[in-house]
């Protein structure tokens, strides 16, 4: 970050320049976290068992393909690549940093979330491009919250709790199953047009929201 955003910049921060520095690092915050995120995932894989089978350290690869129908070959930038240790598997990976507008590109539908979240103050957002699943999360530690949307009408909270409470509860016309245990609401889904919608809290001591916090939630996703 500091040879990135500090030292070029050295100069106008020595003025006061502030401001004119933080709008270049917005600009350019998205490209370089999407290389550290790339960095992350493959130290992720290095030297780790995956289904069963551990890998070599992952690099970056390059260089050509070839097909039946494409002799030639084209270039192609493969993000992860390791071999197994016994060289029987090769594992081959695409990493994907997103903000919120890169979710929409990718998902072909807007999601609609509160900015923050109080007591939660990292926000990361993911996508699932082979369900169109969209999915931020809000978290602190170890606890964390999750909002999730995709087409169609399947449960996709991928909570398979069994909590002693259910109940369907009406927002804003829409009909919300809440569930939970001891007054407390852990898990809201429901469905809106065409999409599916989930909210789970997931705490270390097991706690939840209370109802009018869900709702309110339930409210400002989209």
């Amino acid at each position: 970050f500091h040879f990135r955003f500090v030292s070029p910049y050295a100069s106008l921060l020595e003025v006061g320049a502030e401001e004119t520095v933080m709008s270049m690092v917005k600009k350019q915050f998205s490209s370089f976290t999407s290389e550290c995120w790339e960095l992350m995932c493959r130290k992720y894989v290095s030297g780790r068992g995956i289904d069963g089978v551990i890998y070599n350290k992952a690099s970056r690869w390059w260089g050509k393909i070839f097909t039946a129908n494409d002799k030639d070959g084209r270039m192609v930038e493969l993000d992860v690549v390791a071999e197994s240790l016994d060289r029987k598997h090769i594992l081959v990976g695409e990493c994907k940093w997103t903000g919120n507008e890169d979710a929409a590109a990718l998902t072909g539908y807007d999601f609609t979330v509160p900015d923050s979240v109080d007591g939660y103050p990292d926000v990361t957002i993911a996508v699932l491009e082979s369900e169109q699943l969209t999915e931020v999360q809000y978290s602190s530690g170890n606890a964390r919250l999750c909002l999730r949307k995709a087409p169609g009408s399947d449960d996709i909270s991928g909570d398979f709790n069994q909590y002693a409470e259910s109940n369907a509860v009406d927002v804003d016309g829409r009909s919300v199953t809440l569930q939970g245990n001891d007054g407390q609401v852990q898990l809201a889904t429901w469905l809106d047009g065409d999409y599916t919608y989930s909210i789970g809290i997931y705490r270390e001591d097991g706690t939840g929201l209370t109802a009018d916090e869900m709702t309110g939630l339930v409210k400002a996703a989209k």
